[in-house]
């Protein structure tokens, strides 16, 4: 049992948003700061084995025997929490409080918004080289910190590591972390847990003596194998026996195997014995690498090999290197190699235009900005494009660039993301749902951009200087109380300060980003087919209550917010019958229609309405507080 949506900690510091998971000695949360109305992790101390919770949240000992023992972990477990708030990088979560409250103990943590590296290898299946190594030196370079801080993390995974929007890895879950020593070995004494197939050896039988940083190298190299195989790593003991791992893909060059197998040897002395050391052998390669110079060496750095970044952190380390931070595709490197290095004054003169280009596409935008960021490649091959005489002459378009990412956008410091979805052709509509919804026929859709939540009452008044909400006052709730005209005297400013051409979704490709386009799995609302989890909604029908903030649910397939319930969302479309006809990216406008379509379903209105495929319609004069918007582009 977990501490229930709205759970207040710290005097109402800190408000529970949504149950994240359970482990061994705790459970995770998605929270609230409400003072900054910032999105943070907490982290509850919780032994599944010895601990229950009464109704009002209290954690008690289940058994008397164990009270000692749990204290103990507590105890632990707030003096890990501290120690780790001092490890300051930027590839590390942060931990920015500690408290004790009902009966155990909390530690908050910055909340990273985005995918785990398993789930992303469940997802892709095994990563390209370039990609698996772009995370891996991100890790290694966090771990190289830890180390030299004496402490060991002890549960390196892909479980652990987090890959935010910008394709940054961060290493999360220091639960069984340990402070050692160079010459006695490890000395705390909380217990310690092992993963199969990325503990090694010495970790499995549970013996903390003599822990070292080849403990940690071991789980690196094994979460290295995993991303590059798309298989789990056998357990050290099965290794130990006489089993072998499958063999990596042909395609992973020599350095790199080199790297893993030294990584994962099971005599724990003749693997690297540093970070550094580690990622020596992958130097063999043109790959990013990472790895310790003494002071005054100069850098060698191949034309084929990508530019490190500038030597930062402690003094003589160089920070792992990327060919871009944004881009988590990683494109190749090339193979061919060059007798020529690249001239200092070359990459300063490079920097210098890139600084140029830059500001002065800053100068020209005024209060508007925006950039890509790639959340992991969504590309697809191109159509064919020969044409039959039964084919319409109008056909979507399939993007393959790279460059065909979310995309973020800042109107007078106003921050939102547009996220990019690929186009296919699904079935529109339900069979089994209202008159409305039906007959179900095949779409066709282009490329575009949707909103990554409902246009917010921050966003709105920023473009429009002014906040129609009955519920104002709530930056980050979505924008309500307007009507159809509204919407557009909206997006006409907005592209009028941006440049771009933004507009309301049509009704086809508000349905296809509900059901989570390309990724979707059929659910009955946006993101599950548990209501509870996505959408805000009047769950007694008696249409009371409020907005509220959004990202406060989980998201869909695609990574978008509320698009189940919040607020009804208009839509282009004027209201019409379905055609069982297959179609090419429709729209209906019938120039000034009366009624036009909204979708979604509110916070005032039952489950029902809430489903991807309900159909809502409104006179394009009527404003209510149950009416707000979602951008397209």
């Amino acid at each position: 049992m977990h501490l229930g949506l709205g759970c207040l900690l710290q005097g109402g510091k800190y408000e529970i948003v949504r149950y994240i998971s359970s482990g061994g000695f705790g459970c995770t949360y998605e929270a609230r700061h409400t003072l900054f109305r910032k999105t943070v992790a907490i982290k509850e101390f919780f032994v599944k084995d010895f601990c229950n919770r009464n109704e009002q949240g209290y954690v008690e000992v289940a058994t008397q025997g164990k009270v000692e023992l749990v204290n103990k972990l507590r105890a632990k477990f707030i003096d890990e929490a501290t120690a780790l708030y001092e490890l300051q990088h930027p590839n590390i979560v942060r931990v920015t409080d500690v408290f004790e409250e009902n009966g155990t103990a909390y530690y908050v943590m910055e909340y990273i918004d985005g995918l785990s590296l398993a789930d992303l290898i469940s997802q892709k299946g095994a990563l390209a080289e370039s990609e698996a190594l772009g995370y891996i030196c991100q890790v290694a370079d966090a771990l190289s910190y830890v180390h030299s801080k004496n402490r060991l993390h002890l549960d390196v995974k892909p479980q652990n590591i987090m890959i935010d929007r910008n394709g940054k890895a961060v290493l999360i879950d220091f639960g069984v972390s340990k402070q050692y020593d160079e010459a006695n070995g490890e000395n705390t004494s909380t217990l310690l847990g092992s993963t199969p197939g990325y503990a090694p050896i010495e970790q499995v039988g549970n013996n903390v003596v003599d822990f070292h940083p080849a403990t940690d190298i071991y789980a690196l190299g094994a979460t290295l194998y995993k991303a590059l195989s798309g298989v789990t790593p056998l357990a050290a003991n099965l290794l130990a026996c006489g089993d072998e791992l499958t063999p990596l893909p042909s395609s992973v060059s020599s350095a790199t195997r080199k790297a893993v197998e030294a990584a994962m040897d099971l005599n724990r002395r003749k693997r690297p014995q540093s970070i550094a050391k580690l990622m020596g052998i992958l130097a063999i390669s043109p790959r990013p690498f990472s790895r310790e110079v003494s002071s005054g060496e100069k850098l060698k750095v191949d034309d084929d090999a990508t530019l490190l970044k500038d030597v930062g952190g402690q003094q003589g380390h160089v920070k792992t290197p990327f060919a871009a931070e944004t881009d988590i595709t990683h494109k190749p490197v090339n193979s061919r190699k060059s007798n020529k290095s690249i001239p200092f004054y070359a990459i300063i003169l490079l920097l210098i235009l890139v600084v140029t280009a830059v500001m002065l596409f800053v100068g020209n935008t005024g209060s508007y900005e925006h950039r890509s960021v790639v959340k992991e490649p969504r590309l697809k091959e191109l159509k064919s494009e020969q044409k039959t005489e039964d084919e319409p002459e109008y056909k979507p378009e399939y993007k393959t660039e790279p460059e065909f990412a979310d995309r973020v956008f800042n109107v007078n410091g106003v921050e939102f993301t547009m996220v990019a979805v690929e186009g296919d052709e699904f079935e529109m509509g339900s069979n089994s749902g209202e008159e409305n919804e039906r007959p179900v026929h095949v779409v066709k859709l282009s490329d575009y951009y949707i909103g990554e939540t409902e246009v917010t009452q921050e966003l709105w008044e920023a473009v429009m200087g002014y906040n129609p909400s009955k519920f104002e006052g709530y930056p980050q709730r979505p924008v309500e109380n307007i009507n159809y005209n509204d919407c557009n005297e909206f997006i006409a400013k907005l592209n009028e300060l941006t440049g771009e051409n933004f507009k309301l979704p049509t009704e086809a490709q508000w349905e296809y980003a509900a059901r989570g386009g390309k990724y979707s799995k059929e659910y009955r609302y946006s993101g599950s087919n548990e209501i509870d989890g996505v959408a805000w909604y009047d769950k007694d029908n008696k249409d009371t209550g409020s907005t509220h903030v959004v990202k406060r649910k989980s998201p869909n397939e695609l990574g978008l917010y509320d698009m189940s319930g919040n607020v009804w969302e208009w839509c282009f479309d004027c209201y019409a019958e379905y055609k069982s006809s297959e179609q090419v990216d429709p729209k209906i406008d019938n120039g000034s229609g009366s009624e036009r379509v909204i979708r979604g379903g509110s916070w005032g209105r039952s489950a029902t309405r809430c489903r991807t495929t309900y159909r809502g319609h409104a006179f394009v004069g009527i404003s209510n507080f149950n009416y707000g918007l979602r951008l397209a582009l």
